[in-house]
């Protein structure tokens, strides 16, 4: 009986300590599946939830610009608050997050649109709508994307009407201005709102649009885009009136008239060379206003008609784009080829001619907003000092003083603790370099306006972190941030980059930063209110002359006045103090364009001085000079260089030019207000900045005409040409049998008393003959001596036809190739 108690007891115990394994057990997977779903939480899916997206326009986007993504999404379920989010993909393993806020109530249907820049070729995007906690309720991948290379630009067709206008989907071979767009379908609902997505687009067209349905908002980014560059087209004729219903006024200041219908097409026939075969009238509206030319036709029955809005430029067309007999016409994109050709200046033909150069533009600041005091390293000789002591002091000192008390067995202790002491030493040093305080460092951009009292400003942001950690920094206002070209990165990291959260405020999210990192973004750009800098300058005996005055609201530094061949600078000038200015230009253009700006730098900041100077005052000088070799160096914004040096405005018009002169100069910066890091103000924010634009030049003064040197370029006659490569700077004929022509239109000048021209090249590299066309023998009979060309009235009757231009050719010498500057014109004469 004993025994079978024992073992029933025995048993008992057995299966209790059993049911406590199995409970330790169960507790034990608990925790890890908690844990699991801790470290990879899973999706919240949401039933209830539809999502349809439409990525750029109609897939379609252009690489590194701005696209837009529309997102309609239906909720039948819950409640919901969480984020729309985008990963794009950027290089070397890097990736940036864009996100817009969502909220979604109950049986509600909305649609949002945020924006991201792709830069690369992808033919999908993955889109996630996630919840408040950042798990994913849903996912859409968006397929079949359209990406757009840096040798195309957008050509948007603004209409109501898609097919009328449908013959500009069908591009025109060869060399030509209209050679290289993509057509983009766009309508009031569609039209952008922001005018960094509009800014992909180099040419519009709007045709049969009620521009009345349009935003104020688009409207005005319209304008800016007009006033940055743009080329616009409008048509008009039958339904001109509501093309033009929201455009009159403060974006094309047009009277319209009555409708008439035009006799004959001869005009259209002998600009395009082709026939209008359909013999449908074409419909003409009458147009009137103050500031536009008259580009084909005459001032009463004008068929298209020119203006100037800053620095873009306006066509408008009395008839309808979409109609007969235009619509069938086989010449219809061939006139607007043959009017954009012989109206753009050459800065906007040169875009349109060849995007690649526009569109591969760089403006990163990165490295001038990490030269603050905070970033620089100790001194290298300190820095060798101490590595030297302290291999002196755990070495030899050490070693003989322990030996000189018998104690060197304690060498195992004193090594360790001199190591430690010196390891905070080190540490000392760089937190005393460095400091522990956050710094918010800005670098503010304004391309001024002509006569205005306003600038374009874009704000670049450097954000110096002092320890290790997140950093979520945000703006009080709606702005499209991006992030510029940081040299920190971690290879393979599966963190983004960034994390830019669109809306107001604005965010921009830097994740697992490193101790004392720079991290740099920039801002969209919008207009500041600063005032003006006036100016009278004129060309008189080869020099530019004149008066500026600073109307602007900040003193001014190193305030520089250029052109292409030649800069003076003006030095510091306080808020309405005026300067005079005289600058000595060069009688031909000896300098390309790029040689002329690292000139300009090198005067004055000069690379030893910069570079060897570690206080505050030599730190401001080095971060100017890299925000000059940014902004204004070869391959940057057109807004930046002296072209085109004819200022814009009088399109069409054969009176005398009005010409212009490039400028920069810096001051403190105007930084974005109400920015937070990590829900705080930084600690010390500083600031610095550049405006550029442009100064009129009086070309006429008393009655002397005079237009210095490099302001007019020879327009270079491709189809007259052979064996040459040129830009806006140069040519290069390659071939020892190439030749290249260049013309030169007179006609605002013909008129003129003792005309004098003068016309010189600047041989680069090898060797050339220039010849001169005689309209009379119809050939290029006449060589000429030397490297410029001389013709007053004497000769006149000579070599200037009746189209009052001039006609040279240049042909490669005994080298058989010539590397050369575009050849320009020095012109003087008198009203008579």
């Amino acid at each position: 009986m004993h025994i079978q108690s024992d073992k029933c007891e025995i048993h008992t115990k057995d299966s209790e300590r059993g049911l406590v394994m199995k409970r330790a057990w169960i507790k034990t997977i608990a925790c890890m599946a908690v844990l699991f779903l801790f470290l990879f939480p899973v999706d919240a899916k949401a039933e209830g939830v539809a999502m349809k997206a439409e990525v750029g326009f109609d897939g379609t986007y252009l690489m590194g610009s701005w696209t837009p993504i529309r997102v309609n999404i239906k909720n039948t379920g819950n409640d919901l608050d969480g984020s729309l989010e985008v990963s794009v993909d950027i290089r070397n393993n890097r990736r940036i997050i864009y996100s817009t806020p969502v909220n979604l109530p109950k049986a509600s249907e909305k649609e949002y649109t945020f924006y991201a820049r792709i830069p690369n070729a992808v033919s999908n995007l993955n889109i996630r709508l996630t919840d408040s906690r950042g798990k994913a309720v849903t996912a859409l991948m968006v397929n079949e994307l359209n990406p757009i290379g840096f040798n195309n630009y957008f050509l948007g067709l603004v209409t109501d009407d898609q097919p009328s206008l449908g013959y500009w989907k069908e591009i025109m071979a060869g060399n030509y201005l209209l050679s290289n767009y993509i057509p983009i379908s766009l309508d009031a609902s569609s039209f952008p709102v922001h005018r960094e997505v509009l800014s992909s687009f180099s040419v519009l067209i709007f045709n049969n649009i009620d521009t009345d349905a349009f935003r104020p908002e688009q409207l005005d980014i319209l304008n800016d885009w007009l006033e940055d560059g743009g080329v616009l087209i409008v048509g008009t004729g039958v339904n001109g009136k509501r093309t033009l219903s929201g455009l009159s006024g403060s974006i094309l200041p047009i009277l319209t008239g009555e409708l008439g219908e035009l006799g004959s097409p001869a005009l259209l026939e002998e600009l395009t060379g082709r026939e209008v075969l359909s013999t449908a009238p074409l419909q003409v509206m009458d147009i009137r206003a103050e500031k536009i030319r008259v580009l084909l036709g005459d001032e009463e029955t004008g068929l298209v008609w020119g203006m100037q809005k800053g620095r873009g430029t306006v066509f408008i067309s009395a008839f309808d784009l979409g109609t007969e007999p235009i619509l069938s016409w086989t010449g219809s994109k061939l006139l607007w080829e043959n009017l954009l050709a012989q109206n753009l200046s050459s800065s906007a033909a040169a875009r349109l001619s060849n995007p690649y150069e526009y569109n591969q533009g760089t403006d990163s600041l990165a490295e001038a907003l990490g030269n603050i005091d905070a970033m620089e390293m100790p001194s290298v000789m300190l820095i060798l000092f101490l590595f030297l002591f302290y291999l002196a002091l755990v070495g030899p000192i050490n070693y003989s003083f322990l030996k000189k008390i018998d104690k060197r067995e304690w060498s195992w202790v004193t090594i360790p603790v001199l190591s430690i002491l010196f390891a905070a030493l080190i540490f000392g040093l760089g937190y005393n370099t460095k400091g522990g305080g956050l710094i918010a460092n800005t670098i503010s951009v304004v391309n001024m306006k002509t006569n205005e009292e306003y600038g374009d400003l874009t704000n670049y942001i450097g954000i110096f972190t002092p320890g290790r950690g997140n950093y979520e920094v945000q703006l009080d206002r709606f702005a499209l941030l991006s992030t510029l070209g940081d040299p920190d990165y971690r290879a393979g990291s599966s963190k983004p980059e960034a994390r830019i959260v669109q809306g107001n405020p604005s965010k921009i999210l830097f994740e697992n930063v490193n101790i004392w990192t720079m991290k740099t973004f920039k801002t969209d750009t919008r207009r500041a209110e600063i005032g003006s800098i006036k100016s009278d300058l004129y060309y008189e005996m080869g020099k530019i002359k004149g008066k500026v005055q600073n109307n602007t609201v900040y003193p001014l530094e190193h305030l520089v006045i250029y052109t292409s061949t030649g800069f003076v600078e003006v030095g510091n000038i306080a808020a309405g103090e005026s300067r005079n200015v005289e600058m000595t230009v060069l009688a031909a253009r000896s300098n390309r364009y790029g040689d002329i700006i690292y000139a300009i730098i090198d005067d004055i900041f000069p690379w030893t001085s910069v570079t060897t100077a570690r206080d505050k005052e030599g730190r401001k000088d080095m971060t100017r000079r890299r925000v000059l070799e940014n902004l204004l160096a070869p391959g940057y914004l057109d807004s930046a260089r002296p072209y085109p040096v004819t200022k814009p405005g009088e399109i069409g018009n054969d009176t005398i030019q009005s010409m212009e002169v490039a400028y920069f100069a810096f001051f403190e910066g105007q930084p974005e207000s109400g920015i937070m890091v990590n829900g705080r103000q930084p600690d010390r924010i500083t600031s610095d900045g550049i405006i550029m634009g442009y100064m009129d030049l009086i070309v006429e003064r008393d009655g002397i005409v005079a237009i210095p040197p490099g302001m007019l370029t020879g327009q270079y006659e491709e189809k007259m040409s052979q064996g040459t490569d040129t830009d806006r700077e140069w040519f290069y004929i390659h071939d020892p049998a190439g030749y290249a022509v260049f013309s030169f239109d007179l006609s605002s000048y013909i008129h003129l008393k003792d005309l004098k021209v003068q016309i010189g090249i600047n041989v680069i590299n090898g060797s050339g003959d220039i010849y001169i066309y005689e309209p009379i023998l119809g050939d290029f009979g006449t060589k000429v001596e030397g490297d410029s060309v001389q013709i007053d009235e004497s000769n006149f009757s000579k070599y200037v036809g009746i189209d009052n231009k001039i006609y040279i050719k240049i042909l490669p010498g005994a080298n058989q190739y010539l590397h050369a500057g575009l050849p320009v014109i020095t012109l003087e004469g008198r009203e008579q």
